[in-house]
Protein backbone atom coordinates (compact mmCIF):
# COMPACT_ATOMS: atom_id res chain seq x y z
CA UNK A 1 0.00 0.00 0.00
CA UNK A 2 1.02 3.62 -0.51
CA UNK A 3 -0.55 5.76 2.23
CA UNK A 4 2.08 8.49 1.73
CA UNK A 5 2.86 10.00 -1.67
CA UNK A 6 5.65 12.33 -0.60
CA UNK A 7 7.48 12.94 2.65
CA UNK A 8 10.21 15.25 3.85
CA UNK A 9 11.28 16.36 7.31
CA UNK A 10 8.80 19.22 7.21
CA UNK A 11 6.07 17.94 4.86
CA UNK A 12 3.97 14.80 4.52
CA UNK A 13 1.66 14.43 1.53
CA UNK A 14 -0.86 11.67 2.15
CA UNK A 15 -2.33 9.64 -0.70
CA UNK A 16 -6.00 9.69 0.23
CA UNK A 17 -6.58 13.48 0.26
CA UNK A 18 -4.87 13.73 -3.14
CA UNK A 19 -7.03 10.97 -4.65
CA UNK A 20 -10.10 12.46 -2.97
CA UNK A 21 -9.39 15.83 -4.58
CA UNK A 22 -8.77 14.13 -7.94
CA UNK A 23 -12.07 12.25 -7.68
CA UNK A 24 -14.03 15.38 -6.84
CA UNK A 25 -12.33 17.45 -9.56
CA UNK A 26 -12.86 14.75 -12.20
CA UNK A 27 -16.55 14.39 -11.46
CA UNK A 28 -17.02 18.18 -11.53
CA UNK A 29 -15.14 18.43 -14.83
CA UNK A 30 -17.35 15.72 -16.29
CA UNK A 31 -20.48 17.71 -15.45
CA UNK A 32 -18.96 21.00 -16.59
CA UNK A 33 -18.13 19.73 -20.07
CA UNK A 34 -21.50 18.04 -20.47
CA UNK A 35 -23.52 21.12 -19.50
CA UNK A 36 -25.19 23.16 -22.20
CA UNK A 37 -26.27 25.90 -19.79
CA UNK A 38 -26.52 26.65 -16.09
CA UNK A 39 -22.78 26.79 -15.39
CA UNK A 40 -23.09 29.50 -12.72
CA UNK A 41 -25.80 27.56 -10.93
CA UNK A 42 -23.60 24.47 -11.01
CA UNK A 43 -20.64 26.33 -9.45
CA UNK A 44 -22.76 27.39 -6.49
CA UNK A 45 -24.26 23.92 -6.16
CA UNK A 46 -20.84 22.24 -6.20
CA UNK A 47 -19.69 24.30 -3.22
CA UNK A 48 -22.85 23.66 -1.20
CA UNK A 49 -22.92 19.94 -2.04
CA UNK A 50 -19.24 19.46 -1.18
CA UNK A 51 -19.66 20.86 2.33
CA UNK A 52 -22.91 18.96 2.85
CA UNK A 53 -21.60 15.60 1.61
CA UNK A 54 -18.36 15.95 3.59
CA UNK A 55 -20.28 16.71 6.78
CA UNK A 56 -22.77 13.89 6.23
CA UNK A 57 -20.04 11.32 5.62
CA UNK A 58 -18.22 12.43 8.77
CA UNK A 59 -21.33 12.41 10.96
CA UNK A 60 -22.34 8.89 9.94
CA UNK A 61 -18.80 7.72 10.61
CA UNK A 62 -19.05 9.18 14.11
CA UNK A 63 -22.33 7.31 14.56
CA UNK A 64 -20.55 4.01 13.90
CA UNK A 65 -17.93 4.62 16.63
CA UNK A 66 -19.90 5.92 19.65
CA UNK A 67 -17.27 4.70 22.12
CA UNK A 68 -14.61 7.05 20.76
CA UNK A 69 -16.87 9.86 19.54
CA UNK A 70 -16.06 12.31 22.33
CA UNK A 71 -12.31 11.81 21.92
CA UNK A 72 -12.14 12.73 18.22
CA UNK A 73 -15.11 14.97 17.44
CA UNK A 74 -13.21 18.12 18.43
CA UNK A 75 -9.96 17.14 16.71
CA UNK A 76 -8.99 19.15 13.64
CA UNK A 77 -7.29 16.15 12.01
CA UNK A 78 -10.51 14.17 12.06
CA UNK A 79 -12.51 16.76 10.12
CA UNK A 80 -9.74 17.32 7.57
CA UNK A 81 -8.47 13.74 7.23
CA UNK A 82 -9.87 10.24 6.85
CA UNK A 83 -12.93 8.74 8.49
CA UNK A 84 -15.92 8.75 6.12
CA UNK A 85 -19.00 6.63 5.51
CA UNK A 86 -20.09 7.10 1.90
CA UNK A 87 -23.78 6.61 2.58
CA UNK A 88 -23.74 9.50 5.04
CA UNK A 89 -22.47 11.86 2.37
CA UNK A 90 -24.88 10.41 -0.18
CA UNK A 91 -27.96 10.78 2.01
CA UNK A 92 -27.19 14.38 2.98
CA UNK A 93 -26.25 15.12 -0.62
CA UNK A 94 -29.61 13.79 -1.79
CA UNK A 95 -31.41 16.17 0.53
CA UNK A 96 -29.42 19.04 -0.96
CA UNK A 97 -30.19 17.89 -4.52
CA UNK A 98 -33.92 17.58 -3.90
CA UNK A 99 -34.04 20.95 -2.15
CA UNK A 100 -32.01 22.54 -4.95
CA UNK A 101 -34.44 21.30 -7.60
CA UNK A 102 -37.33 22.82 -5.67
CA UNK A 103 -35.71 26.13 -4.74
CA UNK A 104 -33.86 27.07 -7.91
CA UNK A 105 -36.02 28.45 -10.70
CA UNK A 106 -33.81 27.01 -13.45
CA UNK A 107 -31.23 24.56 -12.06
CA UNK A 108 -28.48 23.04 -14.18
CA UNK A 109 -29.04 19.62 -15.77
CA UNK A 110 -28.98 17.56 -12.58
CA UNK A 111 -29.25 14.28 -14.46
CA UNK A 112 -25.48 14.52 -14.93
CA UNK A 113 -25.00 14.12 -11.18
CA UNK A 114 -25.71 10.37 -11.34
CA UNK A 115 -22.85 9.32 -13.66
CA UNK A 116 -20.62 11.96 -12.02
CA UNK A 117 -21.15 10.45 -8.55
CA UNK A 118 -20.29 7.00 -9.91
CA UNK A 119 -17.13 8.34 -11.56
CA UNK A 120 -15.92 10.24 -8.50
CA UNK A 121 -16.70 7.36 -6.16
CA UNK A 122 -14.83 4.91 -8.41
CA UNK A 123 -11.70 7.07 -8.29
CA UNK A 124 -12.08 7.59 -4.55
CA UNK A 125 -12.11 3.84 -3.94
CA UNK A 126 -8.71 3.61 -5.62
CA UNK A 127 -7.52 6.02 -2.93
CA UNK A 128 -8.91 3.66 -0.29
CA UNK A 129 -6.96 0.78 -1.84
CA UNK A 130 -3.71 2.74 -1.94
CA UNK A 131 -4.16 3.93 1.63
CA UNK A 132 -4.93 0.45 2.95
CA UNK A 133 -8.19 1.35 4.64
CA UNK A 134 -11.45 -0.50 3.91
CA UNK A 135 -9.37 -3.62 3.26
CA UNK A 136 -10.85 -6.98 2.34
CA UNK A 137 -10.99 -10.27 4.18
CA UNK A 138 -7.79 -12.24 4.46
CA UNK A 139 -7.37 -14.97 1.86
CA UNK A 140 -5.59 -18.32 2.10
CA UNK A 141 -2.29 -16.91 0.83
CA UNK A 142 -2.25 -14.26 3.55
CA UNK A 143 -3.12 -11.32 1.33
CA UNK A 144 -6.36 -9.36 1.56
CA UNK A 145 -9.13 -9.54 -1.00
CA UNK A 146 -9.01 -6.29 -3.07
CA UNK A 147 -12.58 -5.37 -2.22
CA UNK A 148 -12.08 -1.66 -2.88
CA UNK A 149 -10.76 -2.32 -6.39
CA UNK A 150 -13.74 -4.57 -7.12
CA UNK A 151 -16.05 -1.81 -5.95
CA UNK A 152 -14.13 0.71 -8.04
CA UNK A 153 -14.54 -1.41 -11.18
CA UNK A 154 -18.24 -1.84 -10.42
CA UNK A 155 -18.63 1.93 -10.08
CA UNK A 156 -16.78 2.58 -13.34
CA UNK A 157 -19.24 0.19 -15.00
CA UNK A 158 -22.15 2.12 -13.46
CA UNK A 159 -20.62 5.36 -14.73
CA UNK A 160 -20.57 4.05 -18.29
CA UNK A 161 -24.12 2.70 -17.94
CA UNK A 162 -25.61 5.95 -16.61
CA UNK A 163 -23.58 8.14 -18.95
CA UNK A 164 -25.22 6.36 -21.87
CA UNK A 165 -28.66 6.82 -20.28
CA UNK A 166 -28.24 10.38 -19.08
CA UNK A 167 -31.22 11.52 -21.18
CA UNK A 168 -33.66 9.70 -18.90
CA UNK A 169 -35.48 11.64 -16.20
CA UNK A 170 -33.48 12.60 -13.13
CA UNK A 171 -35.57 10.54 -10.71
CA UNK A 172 -35.41 7.46 -12.94
CA UNK A 173 -31.62 7.72 -13.00
CA UNK A 174 -31.47 8.38 -9.27
CA UNK A 175 -33.63 5.40 -8.31
CA UNK A 176 -31.77 3.08 -10.69
CA UNK A 177 -28.45 4.20 -9.22
CA UNK A 178 -29.61 3.80 -5.62
CA UNK A 179 -30.87 0.28 -6.33
CA UNK A 180 -27.79 -0.85 -8.27
CA UNK A 181 -25.30 0.52 -5.76
CA UNK A 182 -27.25 -0.89 -2.82
CA UNK A 183 -26.96 -4.40 -4.28
CA UNK A 184 -23.23 -3.93 -4.95
CA UNK A 185 -22.49 -2.46 -1.54
CA UNK A 186 -24.54 -5.01 0.39
CA UNK A 187 -22.68 -7.90 -1.25
CA UNK A 188 -19.18 -6.43 -1.08
CA UNK A 189 -19.51 -5.63 2.63
CA UNK A 190 -19.31 -9.37 3.31
CA UNK A 191 -15.82 -9.29 1.78
CA UNK A 192 -14.59 -6.41 3.96
CA UNK A 193 -12.05 -7.21 6.66
CA UNK A 194 -11.98 -3.91 8.57
CA UNK A 195 -14.23 -3.47 11.59
CA UNK A 196 -14.10 0.31 12.03
CA UNK A 197 -17.16 0.87 9.84
CA UNK A 198 -19.49 -0.31 12.61
CA UNK A 199 -21.82 -3.31 12.94
CA UNK A 200 -25.34 -3.72 14.25
CA UNK A 201 -26.22 -7.35 14.58
CA UNK A 202 -25.17 -9.38 11.54
CA UNK A 203 -24.74 -6.44 9.17
CA UNK A 204 -22.60 -3.33 8.91
CA UNK A 205 -24.02 0.19 8.97
CA UNK A 206 -23.81 0.46 5.18
CA UNK A 207 -25.45 -2.95 4.73
CA UNK A 208 -28.45 -1.90 6.79
CA UNK A 209 -28.83 1.24 4.69
CA UNK A 210 -28.38 -0.75 1.48
CA UNK A 211 -30.93 -3.31 2.65
CA UNK A 212 -33.49 -0.59 3.33
CA UNK A 213 -32.92 0.82 -0.16
CA UNK A 214 -33.32 -2.63 -1.72
CA UNK A 215 -36.56 -3.26 0.17
CA UNK A 216 -38.15 0.08 -0.80
CA UNK A 217 -36.72 0.07 -4.33
CA UNK A 218 -40.01 -1.10 -5.99
CA UNK A 219 -41.83 1.77 -4.30
CA UNK A 220 -39.16 4.29 -5.32
CA UNK A 221 -39.26 2.99 -8.88
CA UNK A 222 -43.05 3.31 -8.98
CA UNK A 223 -42.91 6.94 -7.84
CA UNK A 224 -40.16 7.78 -10.36
CA UNK A 225 -42.27 6.36 -13.20
CA UNK A 226 -45.34 8.16 -11.85
CA UNK A 227 -43.45 11.48 -11.88
CA UNK A 228 -42.41 10.84 -15.47
CA UNK A 229 -46.04 10.16 -16.52
CA UNK A 230 -47.24 13.36 -14.85
CA UNK A 231 -44.73 15.41 -16.79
Amino acid sequence: MFPVLFKTESLVLYTYPVIFALAWATSLQYIWYQLQEGHKDFILFSMVSFISAWTGAKLLFLFTIPDTLLTIIDQYNFWTGGGFVFYGGLLVGLLVVIAWKQIRAKPFDMRLLIPAVCLGHAIGRIGCFLTGCCFGVQMHNGSHFPVTLVESLSLFALFVYFHRRRNQSFYQLLVSYLGAYAVIRFGLEFLRGDEVRGHFGRFSTSQWIALIVIVIYPLLNYFSLDLKRRK
